[in-house]
């Protein structure tokens, strides 16, 4: 790729608010210029390279991911349990009084 230039987020949020981009353009290219480094960063940080522990660090994130999923799925079965009954008890109110014409 001949002609491929890569510039930091600043850079590239500056060169695009100097040539007259909108708006919406210059604050993508800024927020993408500070998350994406940021996340970099933060998986540097949480995950070394050189570490006799790595394999515990990733066990203990996939076990918490899938404990998440198990709540989430519970919680997903319980509102919809739920949802049911309050169904049922207004259908069951809304039958009980006669309803005027």
């Amino acid at each position: 790729m001949a002609g491929t230039v890569m510039i930091g987020g600043s850079a590239g949020t500056g060169a695009l608010a100097y040539a007259g981009a909108p708006w919406s353009v210059v604050a993508v290219v800024a927020v993408v210029g500070i998350v994406v480094p940021g996340t970099v960063l933060l998986m540097l940080g949480m995950f070394p390279t050189e570490s006799e522990h790595k394999r515990d660090i990733w066990m203990a994130f996939v076990q918490y991911w899938n404990e998440r999923g198990e709540r989430k799925r519970k919680d997903r079965e319980d509102r919809r349990r739920r949802r049911a009954q309050w169904k049922q008890k207004r259908k069951d109110r809304q039958n009980r009084w006669p309803r005027r014409l």
